[in-house]
């Protein structure tokens, strides 16, 4: 850092200063965003050094110490930026200000390109395949039938009507309804009608 002085009064003095700063890390700050992008403008490369200029006031003398005064901060680099942790492993960063960024831009631009170039032709396919889905819903319905009246049934009056079915199926073949049935239509019918011919009938 090279001073000059510029203003002194009793222990307390002006000065101009001018040298070289640096940081200790990589510094950016954003630009934009770009789809799944981010832009971002390195500012401050680690450990480079930064032409800058000050102003600096100073009190006190050599037996009573110093105390200063930065201001009127000017570098040739931005005075703002931020560590990225993650800048050298994740790959959705665009830096516009490097060697690369052109040839990476140029990449991402093909790529958009051919998704937009693309879009007309996944629409055909998901217009031919809807025109499908629906062929295939009407085959899956008229698998189901029609009941009674001619109207189309669906997977639910379907099941519906077998189950009812079965229900009858079951009501009409169980042992206790077709005893009670024999009972009634054949075997008091049958005892009645011995009874009639001969006093003596054999019942169980």
């Amino acid at each position: 850092i090279t001073l000059k002085n510029l203003d002194a009064k009793g222990n307390q003095a002006t000065w101009s200063a001018e040298g070289d700063v640096s940081s200790s890390d990589d510094l950016y700050t954003w630009v934009g965003q770009l789809a799944d992008y981010e832009l971002l403008e390195q500012t401050w490369t680690k450990d480079k050094p930064v032409k800058f200029s000050a102003m600096l006031t100073s009190k006190g003398t050599p037996a009573s110490g110093w105390s200063v005064n930065f201001y009127s901060f000017q570098a040739a680099a931005s005075d703002r930026g931020r560590v990225v942790d993650d800048i050298k492993t994740n790959n959705k960063y665009l830096i516009v200000n490097s060697e690369d960024f052109n040839y990476r831009f140029s990449q991402l631009e093909s790529a958009l390109n051919n998704q937009k170039n693309s879009i007309p032709a996944l629409e055909k396919e998901v217009k031919a395949l809807d025109k499908q889905m629906v062929a295939a819903q009407k085959a899956a319905d008229a698998y189901w039938g029609k009941d009674a009246n001619g109207k189309q049934m669906t997977r639910e009056d379907a099941f519906k009507k077998i189950h009812q079915q079965r229900d009858e199926f079951n009501k009409q073949n169980d042992s206790e309804a077709f005893a009670v049935k024999y009972d009634k239509e054949v075997y008091q019918p049958a005892i009645a009608a011995c009874h009639k011919q001969s006093e003596e009938c054999y019942e169980v």
